[in-house]
């Protein structure tokens, strides 16, 4: 038998974000609240392995990225949206009870 879980999180769950180097395995966490430099998080504190590049534009995706769930958690969270909950569902591993 198969059973599976949903794992629903709201955005008011929204704490950090976290990186973890490929490299060297140190661990980032950035608080959701936190003023980023734009460099910031290019690359790894520990190794300095690349995690990303101005060239690709995904520092400034990250950054933009963040800000609008931060936005978007904040439109929830003052009852700018009214109608409705907001989750996100993390994909989740079936589990077998044999």
């Amino acid at each position: 038998m198969t059973s599976q879980q949903k794992r629903m999180i709201e955005f008011s769950d929204l704490v950090a974000f976290c990186f973890t180097c490929k490299e060297c395995g140190v661990s980032l966490s950035i608080p959701a609240s936190a003023t980023l430099k734009n460099e910031r998080p290019a690359k790894c504190p520990s190794c300095d392995e690349v995690w990303m590049t101005p060239a690709t534009g995904s520092v400034a995706r990250f950054l933009e990225f963040k800000e609008s769930l931060l936005k978007l958690r904040d439109s929830i969270e003052n009852g700018k949206t009214n109608g409705f909950i907001l989750t996100i569902e993390l994909s989740s591993d079936p589990v077998s009870t044999a």
